[in-house]
């Protein structure tokens, strides 16, 4: 097997995750509105006085496993493939590092370095040389753009939250103390 994953801050990536289907959110929201089409309803619900606050409570009381990023590699790969990430240091400048085992390879690759380490890394995994990054799946894209940008605008989160999350073996693993508490100032109340 040849397998290609990511590792990502764990809270943007519970945030991602959150909007992947908005229509659950928007059926949750009780703003009083029937839910007929999202781009019917973006307009009215994004004028609610109180979409910040319902937002926030759905996100952190009813978004499944908020730990799931933290924990997949244990989980999954190690279980299913016998290969464990955090048997070696990780080069957190470099963003990317292949591990290997009898029956698999796996490449992975720190979501923010991405579009930087993209190609280098391919080439070094799968000899790969003309092979093109297309972004998909892009949240500002989406018809649920505008609430997720207010979101992001807005949210900020507990402190128990931020710690359990960036200072799990993890966040330590694959980032650098700098970038974790970047990520922690993006997303603390103070």
């Amino acid at each position: 097997f040849k397998i290609v994953t990511l590792v990502r801050d764990p809270v943007a990536r519970n945030i991602s995750h959150f909007f992947q289907y908005p229509n659950i959110i928007l059926e949750k929201i009780d703003s009083g509105y029937h839910i007929r089409s999202l781009r019917y309803d973006y307009d009215k619900i994004l004028t609610s006085e109180s979409i910040d606050k319902e937002l926030s409570e759905l996100f952190l009381k009813n978004m499944d496993n908020h730990s799931r990023p933290i924990v997949w590699f244990d989980e999954e790969l190690k279980i299913n493939f016998g290969i464990d990430v955090y048997s070696k240091e990780f080069p957190k400048e470099r963003g990317y590092d292949i591990y290997r085992k009898s029956n698999a390879e796996v490449l992975l690759i720190k979501l923010e370095k991405l579009n930087e380490v993209f190609r280098p890394a391919m080439k070094e995994f799968l000899d790969i040389d003309d092979i093109e990054l297309i972004n998909e799946n892009i949240g500002e894209k989406k018809e649920s753009a505008d609430m997720y940008k207010q979101f992001l605008s807005s949210f900020h989160l507990p402190e128990k939250y931020l710690g359990d999350l960036y200072t799990s073996k993890f966040s330590n693993h694959f980032y650098t103390k700098e970038e974790l508490s970047g990520f922690k100032l993006r997303w603390s109340r103070d």
